[in-house]
């Protein structure tokens, strides 16, 4: 899942593209969102993996993360994913 696609509590929904700032955006500091999708992203290269993402998530079944990457990962066709 890139840094674009990636909803950190999978239930709601990233900030809204409206044009208008967040008061963070206007201070220069990072989004909740932002921050969240780093602390995951423990390599840095902007995509959680499914290795990355197991580790926030251990108690999901196999299946289940397979559905959680086939729901929010909107770039599977630019990046491959480890196991």
């Amino acid at each position: 899942m890139s840094h674009n696609s990636f909803d950190p509590g999978l239930h709601c929904q990233l900030p809204k593209q409206d044009g208008k700032m967040s008061f963070e955006e206007f201070c220069g500091h990072k989004s909740r969102y932002e921050l969240a999708f780093e602390a995951i992203d423990k390599n840095g290269d902007g995509f959680v993996s499914k290795s990355e993402f197991k580790k926030i998530c251990p108690n999901l079944t196999p299946e289940q993360t397979e559905a959680a990457f086939a729901k929010f990962d909107l770039v599977s066709s630019l990046r491959r994913f480890d196991a």
